[in-house]
């Protein structure tokens, strides 16, 4: 982007030849002059040349938002090839952006476009001179099928949008064996719950003259867009713009985003190329790009921690780590994962395939060191720690490699030895990694121990019920060697933590429940400090008001608390 005077910025596009000297340099899309100041602009967002290698560029144009309002409009251009020169703009004013766009391979000479929109009725009006033309109740991301001129072929929509800047990554990308479908990856959608794919506009079809019964396109070929030539004696064909094309709805695939799943609401979905019908769609946490192999293989990237991709599941993490996924490409079932990651974030950005059907992948990491596998890490000094890009290569083309802990890959037998959790292999007797949200601030009770288990951290018997307690998935200290015991605290929502009166880590009274103080009970369901009641003893009088202990008897009792607690020091 270029800044301007008054402060905004304008996008711009570039050409460069093979050695990245630049042939030419247009300002697109540009900030009408006054229409911002000290805001971030129009923006250019993705170009694709065409089969005439003239430009197709798609962003927004405006002033970004500017306290809660809506100022950019998703624009839309073709340029030539050779100067850069404008051959067409459209502004559509009911999107908020667009982010990408890809050329079809079917020859047509149309392309795809990913974006946003608002609210929208899609219809004409003076506050709304130039929609897209299809509705939305509320935010939208969408795929759009466009015809080499710019004109709508047909759009489908997403419900409940709420991506921004940092989340325009994911490219639609093309079936690689040849056949029509679409590959989408979306983050930030379907935020107020499930929603259904079937939805955009109508489909095109044959209706029947006698019966006036309309046949949708996608009933009729899936392998050629439909025209007037492929409609059968004694029916007419009808156009996606007919009041008689068949409604989105109606369709009734059951293809839909889950929602804010894991609180992601992050969406993989396959349509038709050619009709924009829904073919499946599935919950990939933290989903940054999708490659579609010409050996038919489905490859998806991003980042997350903990997410389970079919039978096998990435480290659960406390930082995200970059994932690598293999997806059938016919069910979106997930088939294996790689993770690679470390003891701070690393992020996913976009994935290409090479010319010898491997996958190069980047992103960033604030990581120094990254695991790759059992023999690839990559370390660099504490000092240099920053949000340092990587790019890396992984050889999908190669003989698939097993971990080095299982010794079989059809019956995924662990080694004796050895166990497997989370997708990484760990010796008997390693504990838990400092990266792993199990990894208590160093006060560990767990490791691997294969007599327990192969698949899951294991309580560390020479700790827990010795020196400290194992609850909830937690350790606490115990109160041994003089050591001061660790209390059941609670943190409310607002203020500070509060520690209960009566209930502390006692590894020889209980090692996986909370002890009590003698003289107390414990009020099941009751946060710290109100979760214990003194025991009276004979003969004793108690002052009770609606159930509730008297301030004499709770003062009394939280004494008698601070004296127990003396004590045990």
């Amino acid at each position: 982007m270029s800044r301007k005077e008054g402060g905004a910025h304008d996008g711009y596009v570039a050409v460069f030849d093979a050695n990245i000297v630049p042939i030419w340099a247009t300002r697109w899309p540009e900030t009408p002059y006054g229409d911002c100041h000290n805001d971030f602009g129009s923006e250019a967002m993705d170009v694709e040349f065409d089969t005439s290698n003239n430009i197709i560029a798609v962003g927004w144009k405006g002033c970004g938002r500017s306290n809660g309002a809506l100022k950019t409009k998703g624009t839309l251009a073709k340029m030539a090839g050779s100067n850069g020169a404008i051959m067409w703009e459209k502004i559509f004013t009911d999107a908020e952006h667009l982010e990408r766009v890809l050329i079809s391979k079917d020859g047509s000479g149309d392309f795809f476009v990913k974006g946003k929109l608002v609210t929208t009725n899609g219809v004409v009006t003076l506050a709304n001179p130039t929609p897209l033309g299809v509705s939305c109740t509320k935010s939208c991301s969408f795929l759009a099928r466009m015809t080499s001129e710019g004109a709508l072929v047909w759009v489908r929509t997403i419900e409940g949008s709420e991506h921004d800047n940092y989340w325009y990554r994911g490219s639609p990308m093309h079936d690689a064996t040849g056949e029509p479908y679409i590959y989408l990856p979306m983050r930030d959608v379907a935020w107020d719950g499930p929603v259904s794919l079937d939805s955009g506009t109508s489909y095109a079809g044959c209706k029947d003259d006698l019966s006036g019964v309309v046949t949708p396109a996608y009933e009729i070929s899936m392998s050629k867009m439909v025209t007037a030539a492929d409609c059968p004696s004694g029916s007419t064909f009808v156009a996606t713009s007919s009041a008689d094309a068949v409604w989105a709805a109606s369709a009734n695939t059951g293809v839909h985003c889950a929602g804010n799943v894991e609180g992601d609401g992050a969406c993989l979905a396959k349509y038709h190329a050619l009709t924009g019908l829904p073919i499946w769609a599935v919950v990939v946490p933290g989903i940054a790009s999708v490659v579609s192999m010409p050996d038919g293989t489905l490859h998806a990237i991003g980042e997350s921690t903990g997410t389970k991709f079919g039978p096998v599941s990435m480290p659960d993490s406390v930082y995200n780590w970059v994932w690598h996924a293999v997806i059938d490409d016919a069910t979106g079932e997930g088939k294996s994962v790689q993770a690679f990651g470390g003891s701070a974030s690393s992020v996913a950005y976009d994935a290409t395939a090479t010319r010898g059907g491997d996958l190069m992948i980047t992103g960033y990491t604030q990581a120094t060191s990254i695991y790759f596998d059992d023999a690839f890490t990559v370390t660099y000094p504490e000092e240099n720690k920053e949000r340092n890009l990587f790019l890396f290569k992984v050889a999908t083309s190669a003989p698939k490699v097993a971990p080095s802990c299982i010794t079989s890959t059809s019956t995924c037998e662990i080694d004796a030895n050895s166990c497997y959790i989370d997708g990484l292999c760990y010796a008997d007797g390693d504990g838990v990694p400092e990266f792993s949200v199990d990894y208590d601030d160093g006060n560990l009770c767990r490791k691997c121990d294969v007599s327990q288990s192969q698949t899951s951290w294991s309580e560390d018997l020479t700790i827990v019920g010795v020196a400290e307690c194992f609850i909830d998935g937690t350790c606490y200290k115990g109160n041994y060697s003089g050591a001061v015991a660790e209390w059941l605290i609670h943190t409310p929502d607002e203020g500070a933590p509060v520690s209960s009166m009566c209930q502390y880590c006692d590894p020889a009274k209980d090692k996986n429940a909370w002890s009590v103080v003698g003289g107390y009970t414990a009020i099941p369901g009751v946060h710290p400090p109100n979760d214990c009641r003194l025991e009276l003893t004979s003969g004793a009088e108690s002052e009770e008001s609606d159930g509730a202990v008297s301030v004499i008897t709770y003062r009394f009792a939280a004494a008698l608390a601070s004296l127990v607690v003396i004590l045990l020091r």
